[in-house]
């Protein structure tokens, strides 16, 4: 008889012969291992755009570029010198640092080992999620 495990109502169920994700079925008898998996958040752009937003922010106000090379833009009544397009371009690169390491999440995949090879048939930002389908995978191969 084929028990239902566990389904999250939509495109993931896992039965006692059976664990289907949306249009992929698997067979428990072919699952050798399920377990979870840790999909870091590739962080490394953000952290670089950070520090370079950082580097030419500081660098602009400590006055490090030569106001003699390139002419100020005036605008309106602001007069635009190369530190201060520095600081605000710094300021700019350093914000969209910030916000891609706020938005950048680590990932979580149900990791399967079939006589095939290894699958991760399902990936999710909801660790408990990932962590309910792979104990239902795992009472059903035991």
């Amino acid at each position: 008889m084929d028990t239902v495990l566990y389904t999250d109502g939509r495109s993931v169920k896992v039965t006692t012969q059976q664990f289907i994700v949306g249009q992929a079925h698997y067979l428990v008898d072919g699952i050798l291992n399920a377990r979870i998996n840790l999909i870091r958040a590739n962080v490394a752009g953000a952290v670089v755009m950070l520090l370079i937003g950082l580097i030419a922010a500081a660098a602009g106000y400590l006055k490090y570029f030569s106001e003699a090379q390139i002419n100020d833009w005036v605008i309106g009544n602001i007069t635009v010198t190369t530190n201060v397009l520095a600081i605000i371009a710094g300021a700019f690169l350093f914000l969209i640092g910030l916000v891609w390491m706020i938005a950048s999440h680590n990932r979580y995949a149900v990791h399967i080992t079939t006589a095939e090879g290894e699958k991760e048939p399902l990936v999710s930002t909801k660790k408990d999620y990932v962590t309910a389908i792979v104990k239902a995978l795992n009472k059903a191969i035991h």
